[in-house]
């Protein structure tokens, strides 16, 4: 599955640093269940949550990787009402 790659701010130093170890459905899946995207600085050795902004923007370049089809919204059966 092809990666998505993305620069996020060091809170500690300050710097942008590249994130590149994540797949499309590794991302689809920290998005759709709300679980924490973490970043990584190899200068400071440390990790941190990305912002709201970010994983929205995220959000978008997966969906839009998946054809407009958003795998982040779940199963169309969970979204569908038993009779």
């Amino acid at each position: 599955m092809p990666g998505i790659a993305f620069a996020s701010t060091c809170p500690f130093c300050k710097r942008q640093q590249p994130q590149d170890g994540f797949t499309i459905a590794i991302l689809a899946r920290l998005l759709r269940g709300g679980y924490p995207i973490e970043a990584y600085c190899g200068a400071c050795n440390e990790f941190w949550s990305v912002s709201l902004q970010k994983r929205v923007e995220l959000g978008e370049v997966v969906a839009a990787a998946c054809g407009g089809n958003s795998p982040l919204t779940g199963s169309d059966r969970l979204n569908q009402r038993s009779p």
